[in-house]
């Protein structure tokens, strides 16, 4: 009776092992990107386009990619912009991460001419970027 006790015993250890190993598989390792909306931290013109401006963002990123930014809105007094990015989601994965300014570019309809660039995600005036 004890060798079949220490024998089912041993099963349902190796069972517990098998069940553990395939749900963390299963569960982990997933990997996902969703869109979000990362705030503007600076701005400035393009040389070479009187319509153009870059829009800079700061990032701290493990895998996340593809960062856009866009126009939203142009009136006579504002200029409404936006960024974002695919965060990436990876259940259960080691993530290093990095920090970085991202730029992207942007164009307007129009020359900013003295407008406000307004970031859509926080409502705040977009400082202009000074380089040391």
């Amino acid at each position: 009776m004890k060798r079949i006790a220490s024998w089912f015993a041993a099963g349902v250890v190796v069972v517990g092992l098998v069940v553990g190993l395939v749900w963390q598989l299963h569960s982990d390792g997933k990997i996902s990107y969703h869109r979000s909306s990362v705030a503007v931290a600076s701005y400035e013109s393009a040389s070479s386009d009187a319509r153009a401006l870059v829009l800079s963002t700061a990032m701290l990123a493990g895998g996340d990619k593809d960062v856009t930014a866009r126009v939203v809105s142009e009136s006579s007094s504002r200029v409404v912009v936006a960024m974002s990015y695919q965060r990436f989601e990876c259940n259960g994965c080691a993530r290093t991460a990095e920090g970085f300014i991202v730029p992207v570019p942007v164009h307007l309809r129009a020359p900013l001419a003295g407008r406000t660039v307004v970031d859509r995600l926080t409502g705040r005036p977009v400082k202009y970027a000074t380089r040391p």
